[in-house]
This record gives structure tokens, sequence and C-alpha cells, in this order.
């Protein structure tokens, strides 16, 4: 259901929030394919998505998925 309140259906203008859920997944993606030993976690985020561009030069992926 779209809403349950007012029992309105999903549509395909649904949004669903799920941010907040998704990082925790993508974050255990990550670690599962570094395990494999597909990528490495100081690996720079532009290895992967280049169109960051050099700004993003010092980024790893590491920075991406570490909590402090």
């Amino acid at each position: 259901m779209d809403s349950i309140e007012k029992k309105l259906p999903i549509r395909t203008k649904t949004i669903f929030n799920i941010a907040s859920v998704s990082k925790q997944f993508t974050a255990f993606a990550i670690l599962l394919l570094e395990k494999e030993g597909k990528l490495s976690l100081d690996d720079s985020i532009l290895k992967y998505v280049p169109s960051l561009g050099t700004h993003a030069q010092p980024v790893t992926i590491r920075h991406l998925v570490q909590a402090d």
C-alpha cells in the first residue's frame, strides 16, 4: 500500500524511503567483493566512478563505508 491510512495502492510514482536501510546492504556487498578480491577498500572511487572528476581524487571506498 502507498498509504495504509488512506488505503491507496502503490503506483509507478510511489516514493519508497529506503536510503537509510540500503546503506548497510551496500556496505556489506562491498565488503563481500573485497573478500573475493574483486576490489580493494583502498581503491580510489574514481576507478569505479570516473565521472566524479579530480576533486574526488583522495576519496577511497574505505572512506565511503567507514562509520566514524
